[in-house]
């Protein structure tokens, strides 16, 4: 994947991250390539996952978003095969720069998606969803013992708005690392598909975090979103800073972005749910509130398409 626009922006030269993409005519992306995969190649691998990127920018954001999907399926692919997961080391040490690399960090320390994404997977609970058929299928993945708790599964469009839903328990007598729960959707998967309607996993156990999931389907046709609707708020705590953002549409991929500031975050590239608050801790404590608001900059998948 590329890094970031704020990353390549001092090495990139003349190259206008709004500029319509063009690799014949943008050398600065077409020579700089990760072993034999060069743009295009990761160019066929955007438009076949979320669609044509719009600018330069897109590119370089929808290019992380295939990498953590390429790793998130490795990761899942490696922890189905064994009944205790060790866990999974990921390790790249000959990247080209500035270009398409395999890092997950840049040179300054401003991680990429892949980071966010596969950390997520390293808690004790997680929870993956894919599609088979006219069905879904829910995979819950415990760590620890397993507690009663509920798998509630909900059809919401683009506002939140409820269309459809369905729950079911969680024993606690389940045994082993993955448990898989199916529901047959059949035309309500054919809504999901066409990206009219979003399927919202969630996986509740009294006395712990909540682990929740969005699913939209495969392929461009299923991201039909036409704007990211929220507020935010930045404030200090403890010393320490931390930014609210309450959601007013579903959100697919929300990135935050400090201009010339290198921030680390409790978490990023993450999906917006209507109805569902976050709070993001923000390792900048000598900055104040103020000033992160004039540095901050979101983005979504509807920026990039």
């Amino acid at each position: 994947a590329y890094p970031t626009w704020l990353t390549l922006a001092p090495f990139a030269g003349e190259l206008d991250p709004q500029a319509k993409l063009d690799l014949e005519t943008q050398p600065f992306l077409q020579g700089r390539a990760l072993g034999n995969i060069n743009a295009a190649e990761i160019l066929a691998e955007v438009e076949e996952r979320y669609g044509r990127p719009k600018n330069v920018e897109g590119f370089l954001a929808l290019s992380q978003l295939v990498q953590a999907d390429r790793l998130e399926a490795a990761h899942y692919w490696q922890q189905d095969g064994m009944p205790v997961y060790p866990g999974l080391v990921y390790g790249h040490f000959n990247a080209v720069w500035p270009g398409a690399t395999g890092a997950m960090v840049d040179h300054e320390g401003r991680a990429v998606a892949a980071y966010y994404r596969l950390k997520k997977q390293f808690r004790d609970r997680t929870m993956h969803i894919e599609q088979d058929g006219d069905s879904v299928v829910v995979h819950l993945y415990n760590e620890k013992s397993w507690k009663s708790g509920r798998l509630r599964i909900r059809l919401v469009d683009s506002k939140g708005k409820l269309k459809w839903e369905d729950e079911r328990r969680i024993s606690d007598r389940m045994q082993g690392l993955r448990q898989r729960m199916a529901w047959g959707l059949s035309g309500k998967m054919k809504k999901v598909l066409s990206g009219k309607v979003f399927l919202l996993a969630e996986w509740i156990e009294v006395g712990e975090e909540d682990v929740s999931r969005v699913f939209d389907g495969t392929g461009p046709g299923s991201l039909k979103l036409k704007e990211a609707a929220f507020s935010h708020r930045f404030y200090k705590k403890g010393g320490k800073n931390y930014l609210d953002i309450v959601p007013q549409t579903v959100v697919k991929h929300f990135e935050i972005q400090f201009e010339s500031l290198v921030v680390p975050m409790s978490d990023n590239y993450m999906d917006l749910i209507p109805g569902q608050p976050i709070t993001i801790e923000l390792d900048a404590p000598k900055f104040v509130p103020e000033y992160l608001e004039k540095k901050v900059r979101f983005r979504s998948l509807v920026d990039w398409l």
